[in-house]
């Protein structure tokens, strides 16, 4: 429905305003989105002929149907059993709609399953009319209308009523609050409300959250945001409606919110380091008195609570309310993960890649800094304002170390490239508390991935390997000004590398990466990533050629082979938990560095002390070695030898030590 501009003093109506993009509402809404699940919400009250295509990151459809009916009150219900990014297309004769959704983190059997649930609402006469002047200003009993005003640092909730006949509105204004605490008017803190409150149930699928009162019933409206903070975990939800169910309960039906549903005029500074407080807290303390002794001098608040899982997987919640609660657990992500398994293939089959050896740690603090700047914007439910980013800046402060002893065993040519995540850790959530008192709930999810890519013209086997030491901080920082994405990118790298031994005749080239991916959730929205990506590329090159000699013509096997390190961050965002729809930042790579550790045959030398005297005939016994850029002794590595005088042999193959020796004959004194 339009919302209509009056003004009081004047007693005149000045036309609808938001017409345009209130009448060409999107026909399907997102109601709940998290991995595995996405659910949409039809909003539109008759009868829709819809169409869904599923399709995922290589643009293969995976599921379908048409011309089902859809109406307001029934929701579509996307199960997506399977790991990966997706994207749904929806088609109605209203337009083409298409939204992002992750797959489940643990696999089902089913990849996708659809279903459509809720019942079909009445449709009470509701209708939407593009009214220009006060002559469009028609309605007949039975109609409903949506009435606005406001006024400038006022605000006023909107009146929705069902016409009955001619009558006067009654709207009261408040102050706006926003100038004064940065925070918008329409957020609700449940616990401060007049009446006792507290959140009983949130059903997830659904959104509906029930909150019990005693007493008067709480004063929440449409429109109003709350959080609804659970013991692990938080949402933030904007209300739609509200149920009295007469047994001191109400039922908020919610919608997700956004930041900039909150946060107007403000700068947050958030750091995920658990620290002691600054003074002795426990359950009763006010927000005020949590907030702090959480800032530290710097300004960034560090959480109230933090949500892991231990070694032994039970789960641990750290929080400094608890009279138990001592510093110990410092980094917001801490874990160690053996990786001795298969990549590719198992032991016997034609193509066998594996790490004999291996292990990857991430310890890890997050720093997050918003800018929020008042631009006057309006809700449309409330006509509060909301909030304008405008900058934002995020980065991992870590310590990563990581071991790789690859094995590659093939029986034929091949080629192969591949991704595959190789582990998940446990999610890790942090709870803070924001001035005046807003919790917000930020959720770490880590994911291991290897990325190799090999090829070979012959069989083999080889190994090789690397270890890598970082102390590193990676990032990026978003401006709307210039709606620029730059990222952050600081390391301190300690290398060491494994030799490529190679066993058969061939061309080989192989590159590895094992990596954490670290997703960042606000109230279970995604938001940044950040990827550490140290990686190992090694290549063994190998082709007969011929030499001619003082002997004749003479065939020899050429090799040479490399191993070089290097260190790749790769950092986005997706900006929908900051209020931004449909943008997304990078990724963005950056290498930091690339660089040759290894490399084989690298150097010769003269082993043999020469005499200071020597005549005409003389034999003397010369012993080269040849070795790799480690100083390791190169085997199997042939030596051309030519100069005055003759040679037993001009072209010998260096033993185990890497060593040859030839009998030189001299032709002069």
């Amino acid at each position: 429905l339009p919302d209509y501009n009056i003004n009081l003093t004047q007693k005149a109506f000045w036309g609808a305003t938001g017409i345009k993009k209130f009448s060409t509402a999107q026909c399907f809404l997102v109601k709940h989105n998290s991995p595995g699940m996405l659910v949409l919400a039809c909003n539109e009250n008759r009868p829709v002929p819809t169409s869904l295509t599923i399709f995922n990151t290589s643009g293969q459809k995976i599921y379908g149907f048409k011309n089902r009916s859809l109406t307001k009150g029934q929701a579509l219900n996307i199960h997506l059993g399977q790991a990966g990014l997706f994207i749904i297309k929806i088609m109605s004769p209203l337009g083409v709609q298409a939204f992002k959704a992750f797959g489940a983190q643990q696999q089902n059997l089913s990849p996708v399953l659809v279903n459509i649930t809720g019942q079909a609402a009445p449709v009470h006469g509701f209708k939407s009319t593009d009214a220009a002047s006060d002559n469009g200003f028609s309605y007949t009993p039975g109609d409903s209308i949506r009435v606005s005003v406001y006024k400038q640092n006022y605000y006023s909730y909107p009146v929705v009523l069902k016409i009955k006949g001619s009558q006067a509105i009654s709207f009261s204004f408040d102050k706006s609050t926003a100038d004064s605490t940065g925070v918008s008017d329409v957020y609700v803190n449940l616990s401060d409300t007049s009446a006792s409150t507290r959140v009983t149930n949130y059903d997830t699928t659904s959104g509906d959250v029930q909150v019990k009162y005693s007493g008067q019933e709480p004063d929440i409206k449409s429109g109003d945001v709350i959080t609804v903070d659970l013991d692990t975990t938080g949402f933030l939800r904007k209300v739609v409606s509200v149920t009295n169910n007469n047994d001191s309960t109400v039922t908020l039906t919610t919608a997700r919110a956004y930041l900039d549903d909150v946060f107007v005029n403000k700068e947050i500074k958030l750091n995920t380091q658990l620290i002691q407080p600054a003074v002795h807290l426990k359950s009763t303390s006010t927000s005020r008195e949590i907030i702090n002794a959480l800032t530290d001098e710097n300004g960034y608040i560090h959480p109230v609570k933090i949500v892991y899982h231990n070694a032994q997987g039970k789960l641990i919640v750290e929080d400094v309310l608890k009279d138990h609660f001592k510093e110990g657990r410092v980094n917001i992500i801490d874990f160690y993960r053996d990786l001795a398994m298969d990549l590719y293939g198992k032991e016997g089959d034609n193509v066998h890649l594996y790490i004999k050896d291996g292990h990857v740690s991430l310890k890890s603090d997050a720093v997050f800094d918003f800018d929020y700047k008042d631009k006057g914007s309006l809700s449309r439910d409330s006509k509060a304002k909301k909030g304008s980013l405008n900058s934002f800046t995020f980065y991992l402060d870590s310590k990563a170390d990581f071991l790789s002893k690859i094995a590659l065993d093939l029986q034929k040519k091949y080629e192969k490239e591949k991704t595959k995540r190789l582990t998940r850790i446990p999610k890790v959530r942090a709870k803070f508390i924001v001035p005046p008192a807003i919790p917000v709930w930020i959720t770490f999810s880590v994911d291991l991935y290897g990325k190799y890519h090999f090829e070979s013209d012959a069989s083999l086997h080889a190994d090789w390997g690397f270890e890598s030491s970082q102390t590193l901080k990676t990032g990026g920082t978003y401006t709307k000004a210039d709606n620029n994405f730059t990222p952050i990118s600081e390391y301190t790298p300690s290398n060491t590398v494994f030799p490529l031994n190679i066993e058969g005749d061939i061309n080989a080239e192989a590159r590895l990466e094992i990596y954490p991916r670290v997703d960042v959730l606000f109230y279970d929205m995604f938001g940044p990533f950040a990827e550490i990506a140290p990686y190992v590329t090694g290549d063994y090159h190998a082709k007969m050629q011929s030499q001619v000699t003082d002997n004749g013509s003479q065939n020899f096997l050429a090799w040479n082979s490399n191993i070089n390190v290097g260190l790749d961050f790769r950092v986005g965002a997706e900006l929908t938990f900051l209020g931004f729809f449909k943008k997304e930042l990078g990724p963005s790579t950056i290498n930091c560095f690339d660089k040759p550790l290894w490399s084989s045959p690298k150097n010769i030398t003269l082993e043999t002390t020469l005499p200071a005297d020597i005549s005409k005939g003389d034999k003397v016994d010369l012993t080269y070695k040849v070795t790799d850029l480690l100083g390791i002794p190169a085997p199997a590595c042939p030596v051309y030898i030519s100069g005055d005088g003759t040679l037993d042999h001009q072209l010998p193959i260096t033993n185990t030590k890497g060593e040859v020796t030839v009998q030189w004959t001299l032709n002069t004194t």
